[in-house]
């Protein structure tokens, strides 16, 4: 079929591929004119999805601990990594990473006046949530309890971010973390593209 150029300005004859590779620019398509259906699934990326503030979940990462139980040195106050944690890979720098932990099953023993305090720590060391000396007790009775953490985290990095818990006690006695393995702690780290409303 020849190509006709029409009076009312259109042209017609000209065949599916017709036109040469890299000839219909941005300008030329009309505003909405690309459907959902000819984007491809894998077209859209973390960034512009960012830019469009979808506001979804990206990666979610679960930490738990090992099933043994964890118990702290009881010859100090210091702060102690308890084997709590969760490594995230942000897919954007807009990215921000809504940090929930669950610590259970933990006991403070030996004295009165002991009280068990809790920390997350971001990937640079930085403490983003503490509870400070929880279950304190006037006795040395044996008490069995759990305390749940939060916080956002803004990293501004598409890096591999390792985020984790410490844990220490008032006194310088020790501290059991998932007694007997069978009260599981939780470190979930949910990535927020677009960061959180």
């Amino acid at each position: 079929m020849p190509i006709v150029i029409n009076g009312s300005g259109t042209i017609s004859g000209v065949n599916v591929g017709g036109l040469p590779d890299g000839i219909v620019d941005e300008d030329t398509l009309a505003n909405l004119a690309v459907s959902t259906g000819k984007i491809a699934a894998n077209a859209v990326t973390a960034a512009k999805a960012d830019q469009a503030d979808f506001g979804k979940v990206g990666k979610v990462v679960v930490g738990t601990t090992s099933g043994s139980g964890f118990t702290t040195s009881g010859t100090h106050t210091d702060w102690q990594d308890c084997g709590l944690s969760a490594s995230i890979t942000p897919q954007a720098t807009s990215s921000e990473i809504l940090v929930l932990c669950s610590m259970n099953g933990m006991v403070c023993h030996y004295d009165d006046y002991d009280a068990v305090s809790i920390r997350v720590l971001d990937n640079s060391g930085t403490s983003i949530a503490e509870v400070i000396n929880a279950g304190y007790q006037t006795n040395d009775d044996h008490l069995i309890q759990g305390v749940a953490l939060h916080a956002l985290s803004s990293p501004s990095s598409t890096s591999a971010l390792t985020y984790h818990v410490e844990v220490r006690n008032r006194q310088a006695n020790s501290i059991t973390v998932d007694q007997s393995g069978a009260s599981r702690c939780r470190l979930v780290l949910m990535e927020l593209l677009g960061g959180a409303a």
